[in-house]
C-alpha cells in the first residue's frame, strides 16, 4: 500500500471520528428507547400483577419460597442450630413441593403458612408424642398443608395438649363411665 500524504490522513481521521460519533449517538438513542420500553412494560406489568404481590424483579417461584423458609427457620432456630448456606439443603424434591404449593395457594398464603409452621414448631413437636423431631421442612408443610393453611386462614394457633397422647383414646382414670374391673 502506498504511503498516504498528510492531507489524506487527516481526511480519513476526520471521517472515522464522524462515523464513531454518529454510531455513539445511535447506540445511546437505541439504549434510551429500550429503557423506555422496559419502563413501560414494567408499569403495565405492575398494573396487572399488583394484586398478587408480584413485581417484575421478584416473581413467585420456588427460589422465593426457599428464601422465605430459610429466613423463618433462621429467625426461630438460629440460637439452637447452625445452618448450611441457603440453597445447599434444597434438592429437586423440595423445589417440586414449593412449586406445587404455589400452584395450590397464593404466595401470601404460602408465606403465612411457612411463618406459622416455623413459629409453632415447638408446640407441634410436643404434641406429636415423639413422632416429630428436628426442624420444620417444606416436606412437612406439604404433608400437613390442609391443617396448617386452615389454621392460618382461621387465625388459630396450635394448643398444647392437656394430657399425653397415649391416654387419648384409651383408659381415662378421671372418666366415671369407665369399668371398674378390666376388660
Amino acid at each position: 500500500m502506498p504511503r498516504m500524504d498528510k492531507k489524506s490522513i487527516e481526511t480519513r481521521i476526520a471521517m472515522q471520528t464522524k462515523e464513531t460519533q454518529e454510531t455513539r449517538k445511535r447506540v445511546i438513542e437505541k439504549r434510551a428507547k429500550s429503557r423506555d420500553k422496559r419502563k413501560e412494560y414494567a408499569s403495565r406489568f405492575d398494573e396487572h400483577m399488583g394484586k398478587s404481590g408480584q413485581t417484575p424483579k421478584e416473581r413467585l417461584n420456588w427460589l422465593v419460597v426457599r428464601r422465605w423458609f430459610y429466613e423463618a427457620v433462621n429467625r426461630n432456630f438460629a440460637d439452637k442450630h447452625t445452618f448450611p448456606d441457603e440453597g445447599s439443603w434444597w434438592g429437586g424434591k423440595e423445589q417440586s413441593l414449593a412449586k406445587r404449593l404455589l400452584k395450590s395457594y397464593s404466595g401470601e398464603m404460602v408465606k403465612a403458612g411457612i411463618i406459622h409452621l416455623c413459629d409453632n414448631w415447638e408446640i407441634m413437636v410436643e404434641n406429636s408424642n415423639g413422632r416429630l423431631s428436628g426442624l420444620p421442612t417444606i416436606g412437612f408443610l406439604w404433608g400437613a398443608r390442609e391443617r396448617i393453611i386452615g389454621e392460618v386462614e382461621a387465625g388459630e394457633e396450635p394448643k398444647k395438649k392437656d394430657r399425653p397422647m397415649n391416654y387419648r383414646a384409651e383408659y381415662d382414670p378421671d372418666d366415671d363411665d369407665m369399668p371398674d374391673i378390666g376388660w
